[in-house]
């Protein structure tokens, strides 16, 4: 069964022709340029049917946008006193159709004329000659040879006007009625002195006809006559009334149209499923029609209670018509009920195709009660299966019960950008639709308030209400400073007089910088009112200070659970640029969770640095469910002018180098006019990826996990295997993922030899109770733990482990995390040695050096060191950094680890200032490594994220002191926050990767080529990587390979006729008689030769403004080049992943924490 919106079976006819094939030519100023929402779920649905189904051009409804509306437009009767029989309202609850309101006409005396007995709608708007419309209608009758007639009537009288299906043959069934409609007249719909109106007319013969569904649809001069549908909608698949107010429910939580699995209609996904109960209970037929409930299909299932297994009992479907593919999103729905009281049932989606038994997302196993409940089940399947192959069922043998079951449906999102984040879990009841709010604005005589309201008004934003207050005073009051450190911070009164809006302000002194930024915070804790989660709300806020350079504050809307366990902030950007003119700020939020009154605030965090900020002008407005946070005002951040620029300037300066390549004859002299290409291999830069040694474990050369790492990085590291404890018990797994990434030829980073977090599982058992471990405390408790043992353990790990992996391993970072993760230290040291400043440390880096190879880097990693507003944390990593530096053992890289959130993205000048800091506290000796890089918040578009990329890494290449940039996970099912950089859960590609790939392997990356000079010389500027170089000259052709570093490099190519291939040797061998001659030489060196990766380069179509050419003085003959990319150059496919074959180093998946 293929993949379409439910509705569009509806006339199946289609859009044949497309919409180019029903245009009209002119357009009349009224003519709609946009399809009409529809405002109920009949209108809605016909709205999908025309414009989704048929790909019909715009049109309005003409009476109202709902069918209970125009049924208040129209009028219909059997003569005008009734004496021609009798008009009625009839209920179609019962009936399987879309619409929700019919007339039944039952004329008893047929009149002489047929128009006495009719249903008949005014228009309410002008029309022209030419115009098209659409009446639809639902029809059935009792009567044999029942008959009807439409007529459109304009200033030209009946029959002036075209109507198409004008009689209508009308079964004994529903069903639907097109009627297209055109315009023959201009005609005023006010005018006294012409009609303008639709008609049925019934009163032909004794007759019973009922008739619903009823619409009309302008579509101006969009359409044209011929090209409405006519007649009766195709009846093979018509609207199922359930699955139609299903659709429109999840229509109202900003869902798209689905598709349907089993089948388009409820009776035919009930058909799909299959009891398999056995002796273990029975099985009977439910009518729910009387319950109240939209579905018609039911049954209960009693179980008897002698089953082992909950899934002795099942209701099983298979899909047998379509595959499921890795990553497919859906949502299973259910009715379910326990008329005896609770009762259980899991909800299982699986395949066959992996060792997984289920691909649920969440909420298998919902809490049931004694009434009728609507469940929704929301899906991703994590491997691909065939037709036949895959199935969902409802387990149901779950001790003495009873269960009823209907209202089933499997809707499919995988073709949609839905994600299954995006889809409600649980019962519906619980389900927030989010289209809920204030109906109007508060009273307010508060001055800046009511100029707060009409500024949002202007902005035609739905109302909302003040939260804390609705006046700026008692708002403001709400208010304290508070935080672990807050009597570093002191709080005064501030006069503001006339110049700003606003009445109330204070000023906070900062005397020196807390532990962290919130350390000292000014916080307004919400009282009275709870929030729910996907409430929008606006913070907004006035900020200057008085200092010279900008202040650093964080705005952040949080909540906890009563136990302070949630630290998330709902602001998407909470650091405002704070400068010394008072400024404005809003701050769009979106809540994550209930929260009950006393456990949700905001507040701003000012202890980031020694600061005076001044703060006024504060309110918060709850939109609720109105409006969206896109739809609301906030703040622009954006880098400064020029920053670009700068970064390519220090890239060119920083990561470039001379390539020359001097071409000569066998006899050494120098060849002129020689052709020369130099293309790109690999990288001097190290790119990486975290990788997850079981999933290479598990998977085989040719799996995505595989395939798209080998294309993207030349660097790698593993994400939990190399942890002590893990390292103990998975020994086998680990060396499997290191002799992997030694085949990729990846330059690979230890990480880590120790990291103290027990939580995490890095600390063997022994090591753990000799810490004197307090889970409750999550902390060690130096008293009681055996110091020693301690020490004398991790100094043995340290040695052993890098003793074993030697040179396998090409670095290693010897601690991980020791600030945060200080259980090493205080069990060694005890609770007064800080964790920067132990001297542990040389001891671990002096066993290091000694166990490692020469000359093997050594270095630290955290987080927090360079994400957000950190300063506390930052400042206790420098003395890290300047305490491994002063031991023996000293310090060879320092790692960064770079897990932001949008609240800690930096702007490229906060990122060169941050790393400009740790290269001064580290000195020049000392590399830094972005060791972690992910973007990990459910709330930062895409897009934006992308952005953010984009400058973080043209800003990290830039320094100087950058010597790698590691993705930690790729894609969203293998990491740590579900939230990767590059691939989302099916590895659709994010648009981060196309911006590291612009990067990398285009204007980081050299194709280049040109003609020697006089002197047999062609000079390249490229950057420093790994080379082939190629030469021909008329009928000779040899080839070298190069490493270009700092210092540059001169490589010497010999077309000596010995070894180059002069392309004259038809029918000898073509074995390799030895190569060229090749001769690097860098700065510093004699000569050198190299073999660059295995992999091919790409080839790029861009002009180059870094080549060069070594000429001679005034010389007519000196050498040109020509390339690819600012000195770069890519593929021309590398857009697409069918054109990665001469893609070099580059593609991506992934996982979890540090």
């Amino acid at each position: 069964m293929g993949r379409r919106p439910f509705l569009q079976s509806i006339g199946a006819a289609g859009a044949a022709g497309g919409i180019a094939s029903v245009t009209a030519d002119g357009v009349r100023a009224d003519t709609p340029e946009s399809w009409a929402s529809g405002g109920d779920a009949y209108y809605s649905g016909l709205v999908d049917d025309l414009q989704n189904g048929r790909g019909l051009p715009p049109a309005s409804f003409e009476f109202a946008d709902t069918e209970s509306g125009a049924w208040d437009t129209l009028f219909a009767q059997a003569g005008s006193d009734g004496q021609y029989g009798t008009v009625e309202s009839i209920d179609v609850g019962g009936d399987d159709v879309p619409f929700a309101e019919a007339r039944r006409i039952d004329v008893t005396d047929a009149p002489d004329a047929n128009y006495p007995v009719q249903v008949r709608g005014d228009l309410t708007r002008d029309v022209s000659a030419g115009d098209t419309m659409l009446a639809v209608a639902y029809l059935r009758s009792s009567t044999d040879g029942p008959q009807t007639e439409l007529f459109a009537v304009d200033s030209g009288g009946f029959g002036n006007a075209s109507v198409g299906n004008q009689s209508p043959t009308i079964g004994s069934e529903w069903e639907r009625h097109y009627f297209p409609i055109e315009i023959g007249a201009d005609t005023a719909a006010d005018s006294s002195e012409s009609d303008l109106y639709i008609q049925w007319q019934f009163g032909f013969t004794e007759q019973t006809v009922d008739i619903g569904g009823v619409a009309l649809l302008d579509f101006g001069t969009n359409a044209e006559f011929d090209a409405l549908p006519s007649g009766v909608a195709d009846s093979s698949a018509a609207a199922d009334s359930y699955y139609d107010a299903l659709t429109g429910d999840l229509s109202e939580l900003d869902l798209p149209e689905p598709g349907f699995v089993y089948g388009e209609k409820e009776s035919d996904t009930w058909s799909a499923y299959e009891f398999g109960v056995g002796d273990f209970g029975t099985v009977e037929d439910l009518d729910p029609t009387d319950a109240s409930v939209p579905f018609s299909e039911a049954s209960r299932v009693s179980i008897n209670g002698t089953q082992e297994n909950g899934y002795d009992a099942n209701l099983r479907a298979d899909v047998g018509e379509m595959p499921v593919e890795q990553g497919d999103v859906f949502l299973g729905v259910a009715y379910l009920r326990g008329p005896d009281g609770d009762a259980q049932v899991t909800y299982s989606a699986q395949e066959n195709a992996s060792s997984g038994y289920n691909n649920w997302a969440e909420l298998t196993d919902p809490s049931i009660g004694s009434e009728w409940e609507r469940y929704y089940f929301p899906v991703r399947f994590d491997a691909a299966a065939d037709a036949g192959n895959w199935w969902t069922e409802f387990w149901l043998a779950y001790g003495e019960q009873t269960v009823d079951i209907g209202g089933l449906a499997l809707l499919d999102y995988s073709e949609t950008d839905v994600t299954v984040d995006d889809l409600p879990a649980g019962a519906a009841s619980e389900v927030a639709t989010g289209d809920e709010g204030p109906s109007e604005w508060p009273e307010t005589d508060d001055p800046y308030y009511s100029e707060l309201i009409d500024y949002l008004d202007e902005r035609n934003l739905d109302p909302g209400r003040f939260v804390y207050a609705n006046n700026e005073a008692d708002a403001f009051d709400t208010f304290e400073l508070v935080g672990s450190e807050a009597d570093k911070g002191e709080r005064s009164a501030l006069d503001i007089g006339d110049e700003v809006p606003f009445s109330e302000a204070t000023r906070i002194d900062v005397s020196e910088a807390g532990t962290n930024a919130y350390s000292v915070n000014f916080k307004g804790i919400e009282q009275d009112e709870a929030v729910s989660e996907g409430d929008v709300l606006l913070g907004v806020a006035y900020f200057r200070t008085p200092d010279e350079e900008n202040a650093q504050i964080t705005y952040k809307a949080s909540e906890n659970d009563g136990d302070g366990s949630n630290y998330a902030n709902y602001v998407s950007k909470p650091n405002p640029p704070v400068t010394s003119e008072w400024q404005r700020f809003f701050f769009p939020i979106e809540w994550g969770e209930d929260s009950n009154p006393g456990n949700w605030w905001t507040e701003i965090w000012v202890g980031a640095q020694p600061q005076t900020v001044d703060i006024g002008g504060l309110a918060l407005v709850n939109f609720e469910g109105n409006n969206s946070t896109d739809a609301l005002p906030e703040w622009e951040q954006s880098p400064a002018d020029g920053w670009e620029e700068e970064a390519d300037q220090r890239i060119q300066e920083h990561r470039t180098a001379e390539m020359t390549v001097d071409v000569v004859d066998g006899n050494g002299d120098p060849v002129e006019g020689a052709e020369v290409s130099v293309s790109q291999q690999e990288h001097e830069f190290k790119f990486g990826a975290m990788t997850s040694a079981p999933q290479i474990e598990s998977t085989e050369e040719g799996d995505p996990y595989r395939e798209n790492r080998k294309e993207l990085f030349n660097a790698g590291v593993l994400e939990n295997y190399h942890k002590w404890d893990f390292w103990e018990n998975g020994q086998d797994t680990a060396d499997a993922a290191v002799e992997w990434m030694e085949a990729q030829d990846w330059y690979i980073r230890g990480h880590v030899a120790l990291w103290a977090s027990v939580d995490s599982a890095a600390v063997p058992d022994d090591v753990v109770e000799a810490m004197a471990w307090d889970s409750d405390a999550d902390a060690a408790t130096p008293s009681e733990a055996d110091s020693e043992y301690v020490r004398e353990e991790t100094l043995a790990h340290v040695a052993d482990i890098l003793d074993y992996y030697g040179d396998r391993v090409d670095e290693w970072e010897v601690v991980n995390e020791l600030i945060p993760e200080p259980g090493f230290v205080r069990s060694i040291h005890g609770a007064d040695v800080t964790p920067e400043e132990a001297p542990i440390l040389g001891e671990w880096f002096a066993t290091a050096r000694e166990a490692g190879p020469d000359g093997q880097p050594l270095g630290i990693n955290d987080y927090n060191t360079i994400e957000g507003p950190y300063s506390g944390r930052r400042d206790r990593y420098t003395t890290q950094i300047e305490t491994v530096q002063g031991t023996e053992a000293g310090l060879d890289f320092v790692g960064l680890q770079s897990h932001f959130s949008e609240s800690s993205s930096l702007l490229p000048s906060q990122t060169m200032s941050a790393l400009d800091s740790y290269a001064e506290a580290a000195g020049d000796d000392v590399g830094l490594r972005i060791t972690e890089f992910d973007m990990s918040d459910e709330n930062w578009p895409e897009s934006e994220k992308a952005d953010f990329f984009y400058q973080f890494l043209k800003t990290v290449f830039s320094h100087p002191s950058v010597e790698q940039f590691v993705v930690w996970g790729l894609i969203d099912t293998l990491h740590w926050r579900d939230d990767a950089p590059f691939y989302a859960a099916g590895w659709e590609e994010k648009p981060a990767l196309d911006r590291y790939r612009d990067l990398v392997f285009d204007q980081w990356w050299t194709e280049e080529s040109g003609t020697t000079d006089a002197s047999g010389a062609v000079t390249v500027q490229g950057f420093r990587g790994e080379y082939a170089v190629d030469v021909s000259y008329e009928d000779a052709s040899a080839s070298a390979t190069a490493t270009l570093s700092d210092g540059g490099a001169t490589v010497e190519v010999s077309l000596d006729g010995e070894d180059a291939d002069t392309g004259d040797d038809e029918g000898e061998s073509d074995e390799d008689s030895g190569g060229p001659t090749e001769t690097a030489t860098t700065a510093g060196s004699p000569t050198a030769t190299s073999t660059a990766t295995a992999t091919d380069s790409p080839d790029g179509s861009a002009s180059s403004p870094t080549a060069t050419a070594t000429t001679g003085e005034d010389d007519a003959a000196a050498g040109t080049t020509s390339g690819s990319g600012p000195g770069l150059g890519i593929v021309s496919t590398v857009a697409t992943l069918g054109g990665f074959a001469s893609l070099a180093k580059h593609f991506a998946d992934d996982e979890d924490d540090a």
